[in-house]
């Protein structure tokens, strides 16, 4: 005997063409399950019964699991979804993603749009939330999932590994840690510009095409940018913005590592305030009374 967990929506007969196959099943599904009824309405993530060798169309059941299809027809939430509280940020992820991990941790109250049929998903802000979806509906298309809240402080955020693809920022968001390490190329990161309180954000091995939106977090104290294919021309740019935009930063460790190197030779610049080359803003960076950085690079 087997056990199958039912998604969103499902329906019994549904359930039964997941785990059989076809309606030839019906019979061994009901035998299997007598708590069961032909008007039972099944909830997301109840446990059934079935016998997989008595599965009326294996070859039907093999090709759902090995294409993620999961037949759904009950109640959906496919149109306006209407959350408490505003709107703070979006994320879009690829659509034949089959889940979504979210760790966060803060105070307030937060709700989910998932971006498939299930309703939104309320989440009280504890010091440490794991946050986890598996989609009732897969879709070629890019799913956008949004997060609304009001008066939220984030101590964590992280998207790792999530492999999104863009995000979005709709007001300035308090957030102390960010995690968007292990993600497939982003294109844009001028969003993360809104973030305020940062302390910490990695980005490691997540592709970048630039890195000067970070000048604008003056409180970061760690900036994790290792292996994130950033080219000498990039680094140069995120360097020297740092140095003529130091304004009140603390000092940081940047880790840079897996990269191109920074242009130049380690060396004192002829001006303070307007270094020619990576190497002399990362040698302002360190060795300057006033910021004494830590910056890894390979040598």
């Amino acid at each position: 005997m087997a056990e199958y967990s039912v998604r969103h929506g499902q329906t019994l007969i549904d359930v039964i063409l997941m785990c059989y196959g076809n309606l030839q099943g019906m019979g061994d599904f009901m035998i299997s399950n007598p708590d069961l009824s032909f008007g039972s309405l099944l909830q997301d993530g109840q446990i059934v019964q079935y016998n997989p060798p008595n599965a009326a169309d294996q070859i039907t059941v093999n090709y759902y699991y090995r294409h993620r299809i999961f037949p759904t027809n009950g109640s959906r939430d496919i149109y306006y979804k209407e959350a408490t509280y505003k709107r703070m940020l979006s994320f879009d992820i690829a659509g034949t993603s089959s889940r979504c991990d979210l760790r966060i941790g803060g105070t307030g109250v937060i709700e989910i749009d998932w971006g498939d049929n299930s309703p939104l998903q309320t989440v009280v802000l504890a010091e440490s939330n794991f946050v986890s979806h598996e989609f009732n509906v897969l879709t070629s298309a890019t799913r956008k999932i949004k997060i609304y809240g009001e008066g939220v402080k984030f101590t964590n955020f992280s998207l790792r590994g999530t492999n999104f693809q863009k995000i979005l920022l709709f007001d300035a968001i308090s957030m102390e840690t960010v995690d968007l390490s292990y993600n497939i190329p982003l294109r844009n990161i001028n969003p993360i510009g809104l973030l305020k309180d940062v302390n910490s954000i990695s980005f490691e091995r997540t592709k970048l095409l630039g890195a000067t939106p970070l000048i604008a977090l003056e409180k970061l104290r760690t900036i994790n940018l290792n292996s994130c294919g950033l080219t000498t021309t990039m680094i140069d740019a995120y360097l020297i913005g740092l140095v003529k935009n130091y304004q009140s930063r603390l000092i940081a460790e940047l880790d840079l590592r897996g990269n191109q190197p920074p242009s130049g030779n380690y060396e004192p610049p002829m001006s303070y305030q307007n270094p020619t080359t990576g190497q002399e803003a990362r040698w302002i960076l360190e060795n300057d009374p006033d910021r004494g950085w830590t910056i890894l690079i390979d040598e």
